[in-house]
């Protein structure tokens, strides 16, 4: 389920050499389970970390801890 909506998304609109899994030199926005959703659908509501163009934030607070800690405002 996971890679019908990354890899094969991406395969379908044909931007799978841009986006759709994690290399070096691809886009990549992600977030941070601290449980695994493939054992448990409600798993996912377990985010503790946020990254948006290439910027990791704190789920909870939007403080930004990479590639700058920061507060949030």
């Amino acid at each position: 389920m996971l890679r019908v909506a990354t890899l094969e998304g991406a395969k379908a609109i044909g931007l799978d050499n841009e986006i759709g899994s994690i290399e070096a030199g691809k886009l990549a926005d992600l977030v941070v389970m601290d449980s695994n959703p493939l054992e448990d659908i409600a798993n996912t509501n377990s985010i503790s970390r946020v990254m948006v163009n290439g910027t990791l934030y704190d789920a909870w607070t939007l403080a930004q801890q990479w590639p700058e800690k920061k507060n949030s405002r």
